[in-house]
């Protein structure tokens, strides 16, 4: 799961299907009969999770890769989250990863299909989404929070993205 993109925010919670549901059961079921061999237990459950997985991968992340060139990205995105309110270049992003900036723009296509700075994009957006949703903050403390100068900016970008506005997001609420 470590090397496995995080899900987008929209998909963080979700209807299931009955077969999600039913191994779901039988993952709990397995995970507390402790009878059996241990090892035996733990295949048993890392192959049903697997398969929970895939039941549950958005189709557009399916394709994409998971090998040592893919991970570089995961190894920088997963500083990046960190701190999404400094200020994000690619030239830094090379720096993060001590690799030319062309390696870390392949990296990112490879494993997420959109370049590094479309990405971090969407990063500091899926958490001013959760931000605006979950919590109480101001909207100008979300923007400084997740990256962005002006509060205009995070609220054009966040309209163009989710459909709706920061605000009229918020009173409709997390939407689970």
């Amino acid at each position: 799961a470590p090397s496995l993109q995080p899900p987008p925010f929209d998909r963080r919670v979700m209807r299931c299907s009955k077969q999600t549901v039913d191994d779901m059961k039988q993952l709990h079921d397995i995970w507390s009969d402790s009878s059996g061999p241990a090892t035996v237990r733990q295949l048993r459950l890392h192959a049903l999770l697997i398969g929970i997985i895939l039941q549950i991968m958005p189709d557009e992340i399916r394709d994409l890769r998971m090998d040592d060139e893919a991970g570089l990205w995961w190894r920088v995105e997963s500083e990046l989250r960190c701190d999404l309110s400094k200020p994000i270049d690619l030239d830094m992003l090379s720096e993060m990863a001590a690799r030319s900036v062309r390696t870390v723009v392949r990296a990112c296509r490879l494993s997420t299909g959109m370049s590094p700075m479309k990405r971090v994009k969407q990063l500091r957006l899926s958490y001013a989404r959760g931000l605006v949703t979950l919590s109480e903050l101001s909207m100008t403390e979300i923007a400084f929070r997740v990256g962005y100068s002006r509060v205009q900016e995070l609220s054009r970008d966040y309209r163009k993205a989710y459909g709706v506005m920061p605000t009229d997001d918020r009173r409709r609420g997390p939407g689970y």
